[in-house]
């Protein structure tokens, strides 16, 4: 019976994994939409199918980029935007073409001969993006954020992409935040570091995510001096439901203010929410509450929208602060060094 039992349940296992993603899909693509898992959808998934499919994507420029506001939630000012990679295959599905989010082919993507050039574009098209919408706005300092796979990091085309991105699409190098995730590059940040201190030196802000958790770790913080922490959705979703997350928070959010860092929190999905986070001292935040991530052209469009939600939203009540008040962000500080 217990071998039955324990055959029933790693057989589910793969059943129980694609609930698990057809259930983030679903809350990435909002209402009114219809996710569907069958054979056919496994197949297509498959890490051989997968690296073939990826090199016809980047071909035909299927990739694509959605922007989610980051806010400040001090003044209520739209502060910047993170650039989130979608994959829009054409391969006829169940409903006809595919939005495909990055936890689908991001294994498949690392191994892949493209991810050095599609990280490129993503970089260069981000501080393109970002750039127009600073001048439409009249905000100097806003900034764009994107994360970074290790592999483009070591490269030798990195540093100029990044510096090159930044002189031809006429922004400021604050303007440019760069994401590094905990656990990708945690085992290897000592190879990483020197190209992202190179960066750092020229006003690039460099993001640690996950904070807090996995190798997103304190440890991490004290071998790399990262300008942002992020604080990840499985900490900020449970505040004003247990008061452990509560401390937790406020404690992380603590350490990296008298680390010299700023802090973003991510899955910020309610007025509750951002109420605690403001009266822990946390700087920024982004989330369903100030908009879902969008395709550029439906950001354009509603750009003073998402201006006027941040604002109401985002601002702490009667602090008397000019509505066009911004922050000034100055990643550039002391470049630390990985131990």
């Amino acid at each position: 019976m217990a071998t039955e039992a324990q055959s029933a349940t790693k057989s589910s296992r793969p059943l129980l994994v694609e609930v698990e993603s057809a259930l983030a899909e679903a809350r990435i693509q909002g209402h009114d939409r219809l996710i569907i898992r069958d054979e056919a959808y496994g197949m297509r998934r498959k890490p051989e199918v997968l690296s073939v499919r990826l090199q016809r994507a980047f071909d035909n420029e299927e990739f694509q980029l959605y922007y989610q506001p980051i806010v400040s939630l001090i003044t209520g000012t739209l502060v910047g935007f993170e650039a989130m990679l979608r994959w829009l295959s054409p391969d006829a599905g169940p409903t006809g073409a595919e939005l495909i989010a990055p936890g689908v082919f991001l294994d498949a993507l690392r191994a892949s001969p493209i991810v050095v050039p599609l990280h490129a574009w993503i970089l260069r098209e981000c501080v393109r993006q970002v750039s127009t919408w600073s001048r439409r706005l009249n905000i100097p300092n806003l900034f764009g954020a994107t994360n970074l796979d290790p592999s483009f990091i070591r490269d030798e085309r990195f540093f100029p992409v990044v510096m090159s991105a930044i002189r031809e699409m006429n922004v400021r190098p604050t303007q440019v935040l760069l994401d590094l995730n905990g656990t990708t590059a945690g085992p290897q940040i000592n190879l990483l570091w020197p190209h992202l201190a190179a960066l750092k030196a020229e006003g690039v802000g460099i993001a640690l995510e996950d904070f807090g958790v996995g190798f997103g770790s304190p440890d991490l913080l004290r071998r790399c001096r990262s300008d942002v922490i992020r604080l990840p959705r499985v900490l900020v979703g449970g505040l004003g439901l247990a008061e452990e997350d509560r401390i937790i928070v406020g404690g992380l959010i603590r350490l990296a203010h008298e680390l010299g860092c700023y802090v973003i929190a991510e899955g910020v999905e309610n007025e509750n929410a951002a109420r605690i986070l403001r009266e822990l001292g946390c700087d920024l935040a982004q989330g369903f509450l100030f908009g879902r991530p969008a395709p550029d052209a439906e950001i354009s469009r509603d750009l003073d929208d998402y201006v006027a939600l941040a604002r109401k939203r985002g601002a702490q009540p009667d602090t008397g602060i000019p509505a066009n008040e911004f922050m000034n962000f100055d990643w550039a500080g002391e470049q630390g060094s990985a131990v």
